[in-house]
């Protein structure tokens, strides 16, 4: 499976704490932007391509997606997702990982239309190298946060 992020630089592993994902998470970002409506997926695909720094929590329970340019965040010139303004809960996912009881949860948000995060309900970090998992249900969160005027915000 090839990444859908750029690999981070050796300058933001070592000074800013840039990860690489694990294969359980590229399968999620994956079946995420494959769940999202296919106007959305453009979009979503480009602001994954620009990320330059990735950040996961020492828990192994969050992800936080960059764009940094000259040693800033900077998301301007990124494409915007046809939604609300603010924190806004795009999709969660359950899903199954092969051998064990528990269910996995994933839920990805978008700040400022902008994809900006992955929350998982517990730590993923014993099935790092997982490669897939088998995903039971979605739950759209996004079409409560489309306002019927998106040129503004």
């Amino acid at each position: 499976m090839e990444s859908l992020l750029p690999q981070p630089s050796l300058w933001h592993r070592v000074w800013k704490g840039a990860v690489i994902l694990c294969p359980l998470e590229e399968f999620l970002l994956l079946e995420f932007v494959e769940r999202m409506p296919v106007n959305f997926q453009p979009i979503l695909l480009t602001q994954l391509a620009s990320y330059n720094l990735v950040q996961r929590d020492p828990d192994w329970i969050e992800l936080r997606f960059y764009r940094i340019v000259q040693g800033r965040v900077d998301r301007n010139s990124l494409p915007l997702l046809q939604i609300r303004v603010g924190e806004v809960k795009l999709l969660s996912i359950t899903a199954q990982i092969p051998d064990v009881d528990d269910r996995l949860y994933a839920s990805f948000w978008a700040v400022d239309k902008r994809f900006f995060m992955v929350n998982f309900g517990s730590s993923i970090k014993p099935y790092k190298g997982i490669l897939s998992a088998s995903v039971e249900k979605t739950r759209h969160s996004w079409r409560s946060n489309v306002g019927r005027d998106l040129t503004t915000g």
